[in-house]
């Protein structure tokens, strides 16, 4: 399946991705925030991102900006349980799909089956393959 780094500050959350995932088959790599995520990130071969959007250090947004900066072909899942804003900001910068927390596992794996099942793509051409999935 898929090599997926979660980037997510809160641990019940950490805790509740890693049951919806492992189960999937998708081997997952975490980090506390967005500084974290980059390294992790350059040491390691991963085919999805999921960061939240809130967190202290490298807040998301920021995370997506840099990850899009350096590989701009790795696909990304905004997760969010604030306002609609920084998910559609979070569009614009280069996620491919976000989700509302409480994440619902159904919601989350149809995501990455779907992300999954697209090309990568870099550049403008991505764009039509951004979308928002919602949960809960």
């Amino acid at each position: 399946m898929a090599e997926v780094l979660v980037i997510e500050d809160d641990s019940a959350s950490r805790d509740l991705l890693l049951r919806i995932l492992a189960p999937e088959g998708h081997s997952v790599i975490f980090a506390e925030n967005g500084a974290v995520g980059l390294k992790k990130l350059a040491e390691a071969r991963v085919d999805i991102v999921l960061t939240d959007l809130l967190m202290p250090v490298l807040e998301g947004l920021e995370t997506i900006r840099e990850i899009r900066r350096l590989q701009s072909n790795v696909k990304i899942v905004a997760i969010s349980g604030i306002y609609s804003d920084y998910l559609d900001a979070a569009i614009a910068l280069g996620a491919n799909a976000t989700l509302r927390k409480p994440i619902q596992p159904s919601a989350l794996r149809d995501t990455m089956a779907t992300l999954l099942s697209e090309p990568s793509a870099g550049g403008s051409s991505r764009t039509a393959h951004r979308k928002r999935y919602q949960s809960g």
